[in-house]
Protein backbone atom coordinates (compact mmCIF):
# COMPACT_ATOMS: atom_id res chain seq x y z
CA UNK A 1 0.00 0.00 0.00
CA UNK A 2 1.37 3.23 -0.84
CA UNK A 3 0.85 6.31 1.12
CA UNK A 4 -0.54 9.76 -0.68
CA UNK A 5 1.44 12.35 0.16
CA UNK A 6 -1.32 14.24 1.51
CA UNK A 7 -1.57 11.17 4.24
CA UNK A 8 2.38 11.70 5.26
CA UNK A 9 2.07 14.97 5.76
CA UNK A 10 -1.25 14.97 8.06
CA UNK A 11 0.75 11.83 10.10
CA UNK A 12 3.70 13.99 10.06
CA UNK A 13 1.64 17.10 11.59
CA UNK A 14 0.30 14.95 14.10
CA UNK A 15 3.09 13.32 15.30
CA UNK A 16 4.66 16.93 15.92
CA UNK A 17 1.24 18.10 17.57
CA UNK A 18 1.55 15.36 19.78
CA UNK A 19 5.23 15.60 20.32
CA UNK A 20 4.13 19.77 21.22
CA UNK A 21 1.49 18.58 23.69
CA UNK A 22 3.85 16.42 25.32
CA UNK A 23 6.32 18.12 25.56
CA UNK A 24 4.39 21.21 27.11
CA UNK A 25 2.73 19.29 29.68
CA UNK A 26 6.50 18.24 30.72
CA UNK A 27 7.48 21.60 31.11
CA UNK A 28 4.45 22.95 33.05
CA UNK A 29 4.94 19.59 35.33
CA UNK A 30 8.66 20.84 35.79
CA UNK A 31 7.28 24.36 36.68
CA UNK A 32 5.03 23.35 39.02
CA UNK A 33 6.92 21.06 41.04
CA UNK A 34 9.63 23.55 40.78
CA UNK A 35 7.69 25.63 42.02
CA UNK A 36 6.61 23.84 45.07
CA UNK A 37 9.73 23.14 45.83
CA UNK A 38 10.84 26.94 45.80
CA UNK A 39 8.86 27.62 49.08
CA UNK A 40 11.10 25.76 51.72
CA UNK A 41 13.96 25.19 49.16
CA UNK A 42 17.38 25.15 50.52
CA UNK A 43 18.69 28.19 48.23
CA UNK A 44 15.88 30.02 50.53
CA UNK A 45 17.11 28.69 53.28
CA UNK A 46 21.07 29.75 52.34
CA UNK A 47 19.40 33.62 51.47
CA UNK A 48 17.59 34.07 54.84
CA UNK A 49 20.41 32.67 56.93
CA UNK A 50 23.21 34.79 54.67
CA UNK A 51 21.01 37.89 55.74
CA UNK A 52 20.46 37.15 59.18
CA UNK A 53 23.88 37.05 60.15
CA UNK A 54 24.76 39.86 58.18
CA UNK A 55 21.50 42.10 58.89
CA UNK A 56 19.18 40.66 61.87
CA UNK A 57 16.32 43.48 61.49
CA UNK A 58 16.02 42.78 57.42
CA UNK A 59 14.40 41.28 55.26
CA UNK A 60 15.80 39.32 52.62
CA UNK A 61 15.33 38.67 49.17
CA UNK A 62 17.13 36.91 46.22
CA UNK A 63 18.08 39.11 42.88
CA UNK A 64 19.56 38.80 39.64
CA UNK A 65 20.77 40.98 37.09
CA UNK A 66 21.35 40.25 33.26
CA UNK A 67 23.04 42.21 30.76
CA UNK A 68 23.82 41.38 26.46
CA UNK A 69 25.85 42.35 23.97
CA UNK A 70 26.48 41.34 20.30
CA UNK A 71 28.97 41.63 17.96
CA UNK A 72 28.82 40.87 14.31
CA UNK A 73 27.89 36.83 15.02
CA UNK A 74 27.71 36.04 18.66
CA UNK A 75 25.46 37.58 21.36
CA UNK A 76 26.57 36.98 24.82
CA UNK A 77 24.07 37.30 28.07
CA UNK A 78 26.07 37.92 31.21
CA UNK A 79 23.99 36.87 34.72
CA UNK A 80 24.58 37.83 38.16
CA UNK A 81 22.95 36.74 41.28
CA UNK A 82 22.72 38.46 44.92
CA UNK A 83 21.57 37.47 48.19
CA UNK A 84 19.68 41.09 49.39
CA UNK A 85 18.57 42.25 52.76
CA UNK A 86 16.81 45.95 53.61
CA UNK A 87 15.40 47.98 56.44
CA UNK A 88 14.74 51.56 56.66
CA UNK A 89 17.96 52.83 56.58
CA UNK A 90 20.30 50.67 54.79
CA UNK A 91 20.35 48.08 51.89
CA UNK A 92 22.87 44.94 52.25
CA UNK A 93 24.35 43.44 48.47
CA UNK A 94 25.73 39.92 49.03
CA UNK A 95 27.42 38.64 45.46
CA UNK A 96 26.90 34.81 44.83
CA UNK A 97 28.30 32.69 42.58
CA UNK A 98 27.25 29.44 40.86
CA UNK A 99 29.33 26.56 40.89
CA UNK A 100 27.60 22.81 39.57
CA UNK A 101 24.52 23.98 40.73
CA UNK A 102 26.22 25.49 44.31
CA UNK A 103 25.67 28.92 45.36
CA UNK A 104 28.36 30.67 47.11
CA UNK A 105 28.80 34.17 48.16
CA UNK A 106 31.69 36.74 48.79
CA UNK A 107 32.01 40.05 50.45
CA UNK A 108 28.93 42.00 51.08
CA UNK A 109 28.32 46.00 50.80
CA UNK A 110 26.05 47.94 51.90
CA UNK A 111 24.09 51.20 50.69
CA UNK A 112 22.80 53.76 52.93
CA UNK A 113 19.74 55.81 51.76
CA UNK A 114 21.41 58.92 53.16
CA UNK A 115 24.70 58.10 50.41
CA UNK A 116 22.36 57.68 47.14
CA UNK A 117 21.35 60.71 44.97
CA UNK A 118 18.80 58.94 42.92
CA UNK A 119 16.87 55.92 41.86
CA UNK A 120 14.92 54.48 39.17
CA UNK A 121 12.97 51.52 38.71
CA UNK A 122 10.40 49.73 37.00
CA UNK A 123 7.55 47.72 38.24
CA UNK A 124 5.18 45.25 37.30
CA UNK A 125 2.56 44.78 40.10
CA UNK A 126 0.59 42.09 39.00
CA UNK A 127 3.10 39.81 37.89
CA UNK A 128 5.12 40.88 41.49
CA UNK A 129 8.92 41.94 40.29
CA UNK A 130 11.18 45.03 40.36
CA UNK A 131 13.79 46.59 38.75
CA UNK A 132 15.63 49.32 40.00
CA UNK A 133 18.68 51.20 39.80
CA UNK A 134 20.50 53.17 42.42
CA UNK A 135 22.95 56.13 41.92
CA UNK A 136 25.13 58.17 44.23
CA UNK A 137 25.25 61.98 44.68
CA UNK A 138 27.15 62.15 41.69
CA UNK A 139 24.44 60.46 39.26
CA UNK A 140 26.53 57.31 38.96
CA UNK A 141 25.37 53.76 39.40
CA UNK A 142 25.68 52.18 42.33
CA UNK A 143 23.72 48.54 41.75
CA UNK A 144 21.51 47.14 39.28
CA UNK A 145 19.05 44.22 40.57
CA UNK A 146 15.59 43.05 39.91
CA UNK A 147 13.74 41.23 42.24
CA UNK A 148 10.96 38.97 41.56
CA UNK A 149 8.35 36.61 43.67
CA UNK A 150 8.97 33.43 41.46
CA UNK A 151 12.34 32.08 40.50
CA UNK A 152 12.22 28.53 39.27
CA UNK A 153 15.06 26.33 37.70
CA UNK A 154 13.89 26.76 33.97
CA UNK A 155 17.34 26.97 32.46
CA UNK A 156 21.34 26.65 33.66
CA UNK A 157 21.11 30.47 33.83
CA UNK A 158 18.42 30.28 36.67
CA UNK A 159 19.98 28.61 39.42
CA UNK A 160 17.17 28.64 42.19
CA UNK A 161 13.95 27.61 42.95
CA UNK A 162 13.02 30.25 45.59
CA UNK A 163 9.59 31.54 45.89
CA UNK A 164 9.26 34.87 47.72
CA UNK A 165 6.28 36.33 46.76
CA UNK A 166 5.65 37.81 50.48
CA UNK A 167 8.97 39.31 50.52
CA UNK A 168 8.88 40.59 47.42
CA UNK A 169 5.97 42.52 47.69
CA UNK A 170 7.19 44.02 50.80
CA UNK A 171 10.71 44.82 48.78
CA UNK A 172 8.23 46.37 46.40
CA UNK A 173 6.40 48.96 49.64
CA UNK A 174 10.06 49.50 51.05
CA UNK A 175 11.66 50.48 47.34
CA UNK A 176 8.89 53.01 46.80
CA UNK A 177 9.31 54.65 49.91
CA UNK A 178 13.28 55.23 49.35
CA UNK A 179 12.32 56.38 46.10
CA UNK A 180 9.83 59.04 47.05
CA UNK A 181 12.72 59.96 49.57
CA UNK A 182 15.69 59.84 47.91
CA UNK A 183 14.65 61.25 44.80
CA UNK A 184 12.86 64.35 46.65
CA UNK A 185 15.37 65.13 48.88
CA UNK A 186 18.09 65.27 46.00
CA UNK A 187 15.72 67.06 43.50
CA UNK A 188 15.70 64.00 41.09
CA UNK A 189 11.14 64.20 41.07
CA UNK A 190 10.29 60.98 39.36
CA UNK A 191 8.55 60.98 35.79
CA UNK A 192 5.44 58.15 35.34
CA UNK A 193 5.80 56.28 31.97
CA UNK A 194 3.47 53.45 31.01
CA UNK A 195 5.17 50.34 29.46
CA UNK A 196 4.29 46.63 28.89
CA UNK A 197 0.55 46.95 30.03
CA UNK A 198 -1.43 48.98 32.51
CA UNK A 199 0.06 47.20 35.80
CA UNK A 200 3.79 48.00 34.56
CA UNK A 201 5.50 51.32 35.11
CA UNK A 202 8.79 52.90 34.34
CA UNK A 203 9.86 55.59 36.76
CA UNK A 204 12.67 57.64 35.67
CA UNK A 205 13.26 61.29 36.20
CA UNK A 206 14.27 61.51 32.53
CA UNK A 207 11.55 63.86 30.89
Amino acid sequence: MVLLKTEIDLRTTIIFAVFMIVAIIFMYVKSYFDEQKGYDSEEKHMIKDIIRNLMPDGTAVYAIWFESSSSVRIKTTSYWYYAVGFNDNELCVVPLSVEKGELSFSKHFIIKKEDLGMITCALNNKKNWYDATFYDKEQREILKIIVQGSNTKDDRFSPVNIQQQEETRAYGSWLATWQEEVNRVNNAPVKYKKILNSDCYLKSNRK
